[in-house]
């Protein structure tokens, strides 16, 4: 076994991978867009006592009456088929390899900022700010990740089972938060007056312009009074209009999410929303300054006559009546509130405001450059292809080599080591998958230390090798796409290709003999150029490339230095002890 312990490395690397691959014996299918009690990331094994095994089981089975018994997560419900019709399901996931959504359908955005950014601020600030809010929104199989172009950086966001509107409101959006109060100065003789706080303010008309205390302004200019920006909205002959500016995002320390302080409640025609925010005690001061000085609104007994307006963007998302007690009240805790007609737009409404909220701005703004979808249906389709693909480029080289060396000896370990490779890199790719490829690593570099004290030639490259590969499966992770499959297919051709150079070199007739081991330094010189130059030309297309040319840039990587480091060296020394046997 010693002296043939780059295969023995090999398998070992072999079972690491598949056990780091897995699979899942289960039934059922993962909800990907929940509704009521049915939450996303859950599983459904029965509707009606049937075991539901595929996306279209699970249609089939809630297309007809009015309710049903559905068993998610080993507990039974009775739920509505109106309610069950908004959830959107996908096959039970099967193993740990991470699919691109062109294989098992979703939603994939191109988010483009709205001004040139940098990769660093794109990845330190953008992104964390988005994965906050998907964390709290409650969004699962979500993929947030910067792709870079010589001119620009963008953000390209996979999910499954949400819709345009979802995307727009929660990533597309900026998030600059600002809650107003506009109220009215009355005018007697073209003068009025304001409080803020204990401090009065005078305000009158000065030509075209507004003077407020000492200081003449432009209609829709803004100033700063007591430490509180006010905007100039609007006059007439006897008021003045301002919008005092009380809450800005900063001032928000917390959100709250739990059942006490973030309610859904059926009103008449609809649902209103409420959650409660924690704001800073610089914004509850300046909320007591304003509400300070306003007047009861006569209509309404107990009730301040100017409300608090949200603002969002720029863009006003309810505004909220203010209590006349609490005129002057330093308050740290205030409640968001908002209606809706359907029970679902309410939750998802209130979801997003408290995912923006709680996240925090964006440094800048956001716009989808490009949306697609897949459905689950074709993806499957696209991976039955592509590995059906992959089979018939196999089982063709297979009949070539077979044709060239009559001989199963040299065709079946081709087609097997050419099999390992992609097992190999598939279970690479995988994440939180540590453990199997440390263990074969340990096993693998004990056995390197036992073949040298057996006097057996170690190349330093086996060492390398017995190394990097774990390595590359602890910190590198990839999902896998349509590129990489296509790669993938590329890399099994340049493998073959390969190991077709070490067994001519190796069956090759010179005048002068050499060993076998000397065959394969020579055939092994060739390898390592080729590789040499699809690394190259790759690590071009790692760099400047985008999208799909970066998957496929990836793939052929971490494939080539598999193929030269663990599968071609275990190749060499099969066909070498094949070529002794003969001899």
């Amino acid at each position: 076994m010693l002296r043939s312990y780059k295969v023995v490395v090999l398998a070992l690397y072999v079972l690491a991978a598949l056990l780091s691959i897995g699979y899942n014996f289960g039934n059922g299918v993962t909800v990907s867009g929940g509704a009521g009690v049915l939450k996303s990331g859950g599983m459904v094994s029965e509707v009606d006592g049937i075991k539901i095994t595929s996306v279209s089981e699970w249609y089939g089975a809630i297309s007809t009456g009015e309710s049903h018994f559905v068993t998610f997560d080993g507990n039974s419900y009775e739920i509505k088929s109106d309610v069950l019709k908004n959830v959107t399901v996908r096959d039970l996931r099967r193993n740990n390899l991470d699919l691109g959504i062109d294989l098992q359908g979703g939603t994939k955005v191109l988010l483009a900022p709205v001004e040139k950014v940098s990769s660093e601020t794109t990845n330190t600030q953008i992104i964390p700010v988005l994965q906050g809010r998907v964390n709290t929104y409650g969004l699962q199989e979500i993929v947030l990740r910067s792709e870079c172009d010589i001119d620009n950086c963008f953000v390209v966001v996979e999910m499954a089972g949400e819709s345009r509107d979802v995307i727009e409101r929660l990533l597309a959006s900026k998030g600059n938060f600002e809650a107003k109060i506009p109220h009215e100065v009355r005018l007697f003789d073209g003068r009025g007056s304001f409080m803020l706080g204990s401090n009065s303010h005078t305000i009158g008309i000065a030509g075209d312009k507004i003077r407020i205390d000492t200081i003449d302004y432009e209609q829709g200019g803004t100033t700063t009074i007591d430490g509180v920006e006010h905007e100039i909205l609007n006059r007439t002959e006897n008021s003045v209009f301002l919008s005092a500016s009380v809450l800005e995002g900063d001032d928000i320390e917390n959100v709250f999410t739990d059942s006490a302080r973030s309610v859904i409640q059926s009103v008449g025609g609809g649902y209103r929303f409420a959650f409660s925010i924690l704001i800073s005690r610089e914004g509850a001061e300046r909320f007591a300054k304003v509400t300070s000085g306003l007047a009861e609104d006569p209509s309404r007994s107990g009730y301040l006559k100017s409300p608090i307006v949200l603002y969002l963007d720029n863009k006003p998302v309810t505004d909220l009546s203010i209590a006349s007690d609490l005129a002057g009240r330093v308050l740290t805790e205030i409640s968001i509130e908002g209606f809706r007609q359907d029970r679902k737009e309410a939750v998802s409404e209130r979801s997003a405001l408290q995912s923006i909220l709680k996240a925090g701005a964006l440094p800048v703004g956001l716009e989808i450059a490009n949306i697609e979808s897949v459905s689950a249906g074709l993806g499957s389709n696209f991976i039955e292809s592509a590995a059906k693909s992959a089979m018939f480029a196999v089982i063709a080289v297979a009949v070539v080599v077979a044709i060239r060396y009559r001989s199963l000896k040299i065709v079946l370990p081709m087609v097997l080591t050419s099999l390992g490779e992609v097992i190999i890199l598939l279970g690479v790719s995988v994440r939180g998958n540590e453990l199997p490829w440390v263990i074969a690593m340990l096993a693998s570099l004990v056995l390197v230390v036992f073949a040298y004290q057996k006097k057996v030639h170690v190349d330093l490259l086996d060492i390398f090798g017995v190394f990097l590969i774990p390595i590359m499966a602890v910190f590198l992770s990839w999902t896998i796409d349509l590129a990489v499959i296509a790669g993938t297919i590329a890399f099994i051709g340049t493998g073959i290709s390969q190991m077709i150079i070490i067994s001519d070199e190796v069956n090759r007739s010179r005048l002068i003999p050499i060993t076998p081991w000397e065959k394969i330094k020579k055939a092994f010189a060739m390898v390592f150029a080729s590789a040499i130059t699809v690394v190259s030309a790759m690590f071009a297309l790692l760099f400047i490339g985008v999208g799909l040319v970066k998957g496929f840039a990836i793939t052929s990587i971490a494939g080539v230095l598999i193929g030269v480091l663990i599968t071609r060296p275990a190749y060499s020394q099969i066909v070498e002890r094949i070529l002794s046997e003969k001899k």
